[in-house]
């Protein structure tokens, strides 16, 4: 467990285990570290630029996490030496749209040593999951068209992605939520709900 925040184990399709987690008072500096730690082409596929650092206004952006109209689930692991420690290896957000309250924009983040792992995967099932919850339908995306991994990701779950008609170096992505959150056996689903809701610790 890490600050008293909830987390619930699940296993990603590869086998690989994983804790999912709410927002942690810690996730300032988290941000900050696993976005140093990302390639160039990581950097630029989740956050269309290759500065060093994330600015202020974007580390407010992404901290402002009400659980409600700005949905986010992290994904932990072990420490490899088993001390007990936690790394954070991929954040999924859903940012409820103004004037289309049924409505989110999808992003995911997966730290590179942990891609094609099944975690971005799980992390948007788990974030479907809980954006149900809270009257979430349909889930909007924005990505590279070079962003091949992204892209199968979203197809396997029947996501629409057609050409950005102002930029044709975008794709524009449509997923109902209840795909991805239909993955989960309704236990797993309730307890993944119960976890990242705000106020929960175990």
């Amino acid at each position: 467990m890490m600050d008293g925040i909830g987390t619930i184990r699940v296993t990603t399709g590869t086998g690989l285990a994983i804790e999912l987690r709410g927002p942690s008072e810690h996730d300032r500096d988290i941000l900050q570290q696993e976005y140093r730690l990302l390639s160039d082409g990581s950097r630029y596929s989740r956050f269309f630029t290759l500065s060093p650092d994330l600015n202020e206004s974007t580390l407010t952006s992404l901290l402002s996490v009400d659980q409600r109209d700005h949905v986010a689930v992290g994904a932990m692991v072990e420490s490899p030496d088993h001390d007990g420690a936690r790394r954070t290896i991929g954040v999924a957000r859903a940012i409820r749209l103004k004037g289309r309250p049924d409505t989110a924009e999808l992003a995911v983040t997966v730290a590179d040593d942990y891609q094609r792992q099944g975690v971005g995967t799980t992390l948007i099932c788990a974030v479907a999951t809980y954006a149900r919850a809270v009257d979430i339908d349909v889930f909007t995306a924005t990505l590279l068209a070079g962003n091949v991994a992204m892209a199968a990701v979203l197809r396997g779950f029947g996501a629409r992605l057609v050409a950005n008609a102002d930029d044709r170096t975008i794709v524009d992505a449509t997923l109902d939520t209840a795909v991805p959150a239909g993955r989960f056996e309704p236990e797993l689903a309730d307890r993944i709900v119960e976890t990242l809701r705000p106020g929960i610790a175990t």
